[in-house]
């Protein structure tokens, strides 16, 4: 039986990434064809002077958590109290850095500029959703339930796909796939 399940969480495990790999290479399909060399090098730009903010977020929390929910998993009480505190320490730093990159961005020549600092705002919202994201994550791989989080990562990077078609749709005329606005 534990074998089973350890195959059946490798294979969640894996699906959860090819799925999000063939999410990200239509984004990076979309956005290419949208966006000219200038406005996909700031996209890139944003979300590694971001991807730095989101490293020191995470403080470790995810193998900390799973670590410490494995260890009382038969504590009910225990668990919740853990899966809470770590929520909310990730939803606090999450708020924590989309402020500070925000702020850090009206002195950094090159992140300085209206796009640059909405973009980061945009971004950072993302990041904070899945900084939320894997607070569950860990939990799930806790009690050895990727099966569940391969739906949560993959149904994340869809809502991060849809939304940033949906922004570049609406806030601006021209579309990235194909129909027209205005």
């Amino acid at each position: 039986m534990a074998t089973k399940k350890v195959y059946l969480n490798t294979a969640a495990q894996i699906a959860g990434k090819i799925s999000t790999a063939l999410i990200s290479i239509f984004l990076v399909k979309i956005l290419t064809n949208y966006l000219d060399l200038e406005g996909y090098g700031l996209y890139s730009k944003i979300y590694n002077y971001l991807s730095i903010f989101a490293v020191v977020a995470d403080l470790g929390l995810y193998t900390i958590t799973v670590r410490e929910i494995s260890d009382h998993k038969d504590n009910p009480a225990k668990v919740r109290m853990i899966a809470g505190t770590v929520l909310s320490i990730r939803t606090a730093m999450g708020l924590a850095i989309v402020a500070i990159s925000v702020g850090l961005a009206f002195f950094l020549p090159g992140y300085d500029t209206l796009p640059a600092i909405v973009g980061i705002l945009i971004a950072g919202i993302f990041t904070l959703f899945g900084l939320v994201n894997s607070s569950i994550l860990s939990l799930l791989q806790a009690y050895l339930k990727t099966e569940f989080s391969f739906v949560s990562t993959t149904l994340g990077k869809m809502a991060n796909f849809l939304s940033i078609v949906a922004l570049v749709t609406f806030l601006v005329p021209k579309s990235p796939i194909g129909w027209s606005v205005l």
